[in-house]
């Protein structure tokens, strides 16, 4: 044989020809065993020495940790490329897999249905999150949050005993982290958000703890579902009064005055923090002395929210010792801002782009706590967006035909008239309409305890009109999403399918044109089906990932099946998700039927 070499962190090694005898394995890296002991004894302490310390990391990670963007539209990503640094975004990029080409396959483009997917790998129809809110009972005509739980109470600074708790209860299926407990009950799973709809359906069913901001008063919160108290880094959190650091704080642009020459700015009446301002500099302003909810709603507006999140993400490391047990660990991680800033401004704004580059910063920042406390190598990271977001109206006037707003309580009186006209008045003065939460129109009771030929007469008479209004595409029935799974050529019914789950899902189902969005609500929004609504990025990076961009059409309730089989557990029970194996070094395949 002729020289061997082999590289092993860049340094050539020369090991002799002629007296090579056999093969084995060192630590995952092959020798070629020779007959002069001395070499192969100095490679071997080189070789294990290398082990420890190689360019990659460990092999076997103790930590799982997955970001949540709220409102990370796939393509804030690709088109502000340009303005990351290298050690956000682009480490990813450059390090792991990135799937641009991914898009959630269910009709309810919202925060909890969203983030209860990425969890679960499982669609609303399974989970059961149909939307943020929905009317409890039948008997309800107002939407109550999807976390509420009365039978738990919240944790925090000066919270009555009896103020309702929170929690994940309306999950039906388990989530990853649920799956990991059971493969090892040592591991631990915890969850730190802005949103408590993010941090706690990405926590599933029983972790060891969630904990989510309170923009009236700038604390965090947890509840006694998950523990009796809150830990004492949290609560000198919140004694300390950490978020007061910003108290006039300014937001304004990171980069040159010239890099944002491309957005659209529109002036607008829509919601926006007292005293922010409609466009840079933003003030963090302070009215009162402890702050209240208008200095702390201006945070959650800006990049400053996700500051406080890594605050607390970074508590959290030092003090539960994620990542440094003898059991693998999971953390989720709910950037929430991006959300509240882009409802506010559009996505096409110097505010998001602004968010958006600075994000790829905190994300930096993330990356270097978790290198720094866990070690490089020792950790996977998948990160996406719980949905995407359309552009306003106000911005697509020229390009889309049925671009406007929408009064949603005034289209439903109208039904309500048509309704009353054709099959008479309800009992005791009710309304056939009780509540919406768009996509979801909630009927009377008293509807569905009619003979089915009346019931589907009256609700194949609301879904014409509905399909009659000028910015609404589709409309489906109960009854027809009751049935079995639409084709995939009928694509608009086959999303609102995988949103429906009977008892929480409303009567009727609404689908708006491109362009369209509801008046007196967010200047722009992401409730719908539209593409813009469903398009996130999907990035993983780690140990047995292929650096890459892939275009292969994903899910992010491939998450899941995917982290579930690079740690070697079984997926979340009843997930839909695949694993993204084109990413993948070991190649585990496809989990689908």
């Amino acid at each position: 044989m002729g020289r061997v070499r082999q590289i092993i962190r860049g340094d050539l090694i020369l090991i002799p020809p002629k007296h090579t005898i056999h093969t084995n394995r060192i630590g995952g890296t092959m020798l070629r065993h020779t007959t002069h002991r001395a070499i192969f004894t100095a490679l071997a302490f080189v070789l294990l020495g290398t082990c420890a310390t190689s360019a990659d990391g460990p092999q076997n990670p103790k930590l799982t940790v997955v970001v949540s963007v709220d409102q990370l539209r796939c393509d804030l990503v690709t088109r502000y490329e340009h303005h990351f640094a290298n050690d956000g975004f682009k480490r990813l990029m450059r390090n792991g897999g990135f799937w641009t080409n991914a898009y959630f396959r269910q009709g309810s483009s919202a925060t909890g249905p969203g983030h209860a997917t990425i969890s679960t790998g499982q669609h609303p129809r399974t989970h059961g999150i149909v939307g943020n809110y929905w009317p409890p009972t039948p008997e309800d005509t107002r939407n109550r949050p999807a976390v509420d739980d009365p039978s738990c109470s919240i944790l925090g600074l000066d919270v009555p005993d009896n103020l309702r708790g929170k929690s994940s209860i309306a999950m039906l299926g388990p989530a990853i982290g649920d799956e990991l407990k059971l493969s090892d009950k040592r591991s631990r799973v915890m969850s730190v958000a802005l949103k408590d709809r993010a941090a706690i359906f990405l926590a599933g069913k029983r972790p060891d703890a969630a904990f989510w901001w309170n923009f009236y008063t700038g604390e965090f919160r947890s509840s006694t579902h998950y523990m009796k108290k809150l830990p004492e880094y949290v609560q000198a959190f919140n004694e300390n009064r950490w978020c007061d650091r910003f108290i006039g704080a300014t937001w304004d642009r990171l980069l040159p005055d010239d890099a944002y020459a491309g957005c659209t700015d529109v002036q607008h009446e829509f919601r926006l923090p007292e005293s922010f301002g409609r466009s840079f500099p933003h003030k963090m302003f302070a009215s009162s002395n402890p702050p209240g909810r208008n200095f702390y709603f201006a945070l959650l507006t800006s990049p400053f929210g996700n500051d406080i999140v890594l605050e607390m993400v970074n508590r959290v490391l030092k003090h539960e010792q994620l990542g440094r047990r003898d059991a693998m660990d999971m953390l989720f991680v709910g950037f929430s801002s991006n959300d509240v800033a882009g409802h506010s401004f559009g996505p096409n704004s110097s505010e998001i782009m602004d968010i958006t580059v600075r994000t790829d910063r905190q994300l930096a920042k993330l990356m270097n706590m978790l290198d720094e406390q866990v070690g490089k190598g020792n950790y996977w990271l998948a990160l996406t967006g719980d949905h995407g977001v359309t552009a306003p109206p106000e911005t697509l006037d020229q390009i889309s035909p049925n671009a406007g707003r929408i009064n949603v309580e005034s289209s439903l009186a109208s039904l309500n008239d048509t309704l009353t006209k054709k099959y008479g008045t309800l009992p005791d003065g009710r309304t056939y309409t009780r509540a919406h939460n768009i996509p979801w129109i909630y009927l009377d009771k008293t509807i569905e305890q009619m003979a089915d030929d009346r019931q589907q007469a009256i609700l194949t008479t609301a879904v014409e009109y509905l399909r009659g209004l000028d910015c609404i595409s589709e409309a489906f029935s109960s009854i027809e999403l009751s049935s079995h799974a639409p084709s995939h050529e009928q694509r608009q019914k086959l999303l609102a399918w995988r949103s429906y789950h009977p008892g929480r899902s409303g009567q009727l189902y609404v689908q708006f044109h491109p362009g369209c969005e509801k008046t007196n609500s967010n200047f722009a929004g992401h409730n719908n089906a539209l593409t813009h609504d469903r398009h996130v990025p999907i990035f993983l990076m780690g140990p047995g990932v292929k650096a890459g961009r892939f275009f292969n059409p994903a899910n992010p309730a491939d998450i899941a099946v995917t982290l579930a089989a690079l740690i070697g557990i079984e997926p979340p029970l009843q997930a839909e998700g695949r694993v993204l194996h084109e990413g993948l070094t070991t190649n585990p395949g496809n989990n689908r039927d």
